[in-house]
């Protein structure tokens, strides 16, 4: 195996950025190992290679890449503890159409975060006066807008506000996301480095507190943190990203794919690690696997697993062509010759019938035309189709733990066999969400078996309404309830730690097993009477689950 040395690439490139271009680039074809010295190397965009990305639930464009690997096959990069700091617009890793990588021992860190963080001074009903450190996050107000900076960038105007505890470094219980939309937000700087936020019509959605820290997002996604797309058999151990732009780790289109005791939580004195998920496969294969992960503090979820609808605009003949209905799902080659789909109506999320591609032949960023061997009896215009060849055959997610983050722990949505097994899980929201939607970021799809067993599920619900009322939920976006969506869901063995009884939200689920959990509710006057499973049109069986409505510590 040849290996390289990156001192050596240094000592030949000043600049990191491109000194890990040429150090890859000298791996290529063949293969290697690339040692990396203990150490801070800081990475810049000028000299990184660029590269134009559609990356689903992110956002497309052109990306500057630290560590490029593409057309990339057989490579070990160790970074023996080194720390990678970022500056500026770019991201740290793409893998793309690579195959047999192996990453380790490093982290990833930007110099400035992409939100910003105010202590809550004074606050009402319309305005809010925070105290922010400018050395930490470089802020100028200018004509009444507040203006963020960083490194060759700077953002007017505010995404979203969310608002934290300092002693927990958790979510306020009982907040909730206030996105501006649109509006106007006045700022009037004040004396010792506070700045008072207006807004111009309207009130706040909840009331803030004085002492509390807000996090204001003006971030978007344009920058995740490891991206891979269409490749294969990828490893990930001991990996740690402490912030990005957009999610920790994004793959889509790759197959087999191992996460172990990776971590994405924030750097010392930071809130906030990604700008949304924690990790997230899209229309992956083969298996996908976390083990003795960490992600806490990310802006959404910790895990997502799912595939993508599109949505049957016309049909000609045999040629079905399929519009990507979310923005951040366009571009994406999701069919390929040789792929079955599955069609569905959209309302009832109901199946019925199956095709094998043919041809692919992409329109445009938003429509591809999938010439298949034989169309389904009753295909329409305004139906779903989903690429049930490229999902996973097995996911598994154990000894992983998750908090303070600001959604739901698990999602998944994707049609092979999961487990969920021995993980330590404190959402804001459910643990586990289990779904399929056709109306909104249309992921697809159906589970067929999911176990979710010997886990410890602690105080969901702390924060944000709207992201579950039980710690699992199951919850198809289905108008018309006609048939089963899902398959087969045990939920078996677990500790629930929570406010209320209820652990099971489920709908449309053709086999749903609930036994042998312990559940502690905080509340000692709780109702009895109340249920630990909450279904509609399910086939539910329920044994050997014990309730304690004495009120426990949390640990």
């Amino acid at each position: 195996m040849k290996v390289l040395h990156f001192k050596e690439f240094l000592d030949r490139y000043a600049d990191a950025s491109l000194a890990m271009c040429e150090a890859i680039r000298e791996l290529s074809p063949e293969g290697g190992r690339l040692d990396i010295e203990p150490g801070r190397y800081d990475f810049y965009p000028q000299m990184a290679r660029e590269g134009y990305y559609c990356i689903s639930n992110n956002d497309q464009g052109l990306k500057r890449i630290a560590m490029p690997l593409i057309h990339a096959r057989n490579i070990v990069i160790d970074g023996h503890g080194a720390e990678f700091h970022l500056f500026g617009y770019m991201m740290p890793v793409v893998l793309d159409h690579s195959e047999n990588i192996l990453l380790q021992n490093f982290t990833v860190e930007y110099d400035r975060p992409f939100y910003t963080e105010g202590w809550i001074e004074e606050a009402n009903e319309r305005e809010i006066t925070v105290k922010i450190d400018a050395e930490r996050f470089p802020y100028t107000v200018r004509d009444g807008e507040i203006h963020f900076s960083g490194y060759e960038w700077d953002v007017t105007g505010i995404h979203s506000f969310l608002e934290y505890a300092p002693d927990t470094r958790d979510l306020v219980p009982g907040t909730a996301d206030f996105y501006t939309l649109g509006r106007k937000i006045l700022a009037e700087e004040l004396p010792g480095g506070r700045v008072r936020l207006r807004l111009a019509e309207g009130t706040f959605p909840f009331p803030m507190q004085a002492g509390n820290i807000a996090v204001i997002s003006h971030a978007t996604r344009n920058n995740p943190g490891i991206f891979g797309t269409e490749s294969r058999d990828l490893r990930y151990e001991n990996v740690t990203i402490h912030h990005c732009e957009g999610m920790a780790f994004i793959h889509q289109l790759c197959e087999n794919i191992r996460l172990e005791r990776c971590r994405v939580v924030p750097s010392e004195g930071r809130m906030i690690s990604a700008a949304a998920d924690a990790t997230h496969f899209v229309n992956c294969t083969g298996t996908v696997e976390l083990k003795d992960c960490a992600f806490f503090s990310q802006l959404d979820d910790a895990t997502n697993v799912h595939g993508i609808y599109t949505l049957v605009k016309d049909i000609v003949g045999n040629r079905l062509y399929l519009r990507y209905m979310h923005f951040q799902q366009e571009g994406i080659p999701l069919y390929r010759p040789g792929d079955t789909i599955r069609l569905l109506k959209c309302a009832s999320m109901e199946s019925f019938g199956q095709a094998q591609v043919r041809k692919v032949e992409t329109i445009n960023n938003q429509v591809v035309c999938v010439e298949v061997d034989e169309l389904p009896r009753g295909a329409a215009v305004g139906d779903g189709a989903e690429n049930i060849s490229r999902m996973p055959t097995q996911t598994t997610i154990t000894g992983c733990t998750t908090g303070r983050n600001r959604a739901r722990s698990f999602l998944i949505s994707c049609t092979g066999k999961v487990r969920i097994e021995d993980n330590d899980l404190h959402p804001n929201g459910a643990a586990v969400w289990i779904s399929g939607d056709c109306n909104y970021w249309y992921e697809s799809g159906p589970v067929s078996e999911v176990e979710i067993c010997n886990n410890r599920i602690v105080n969901t619900h702390g924060g944000i309404a709207g992201w579950g009322r039980a710690a699992i939920e199951i919850v198809p976006e289905i108008v018309q309830r006609k048939a089963y969506y899902h398959g087969s869901v045990t939920v078996r063995g677990n500790e629930f730690v929570q406010q209320q009884s209820e652990i099971v939200h489920a709908l449309c689920v053709e086999n749903l097993l609930v036994s042998d959990n312990r559940i502690f509710c905080e509340q000692e006057d709780a109702d009895d009477s109340a249920p630990i499973i909450v279904a509609e049109h399910c086939r539910v069986q329920a044994e050997n689950n014990t309730v304690n409505r004495t009120a426990v510590l949390v640990q």
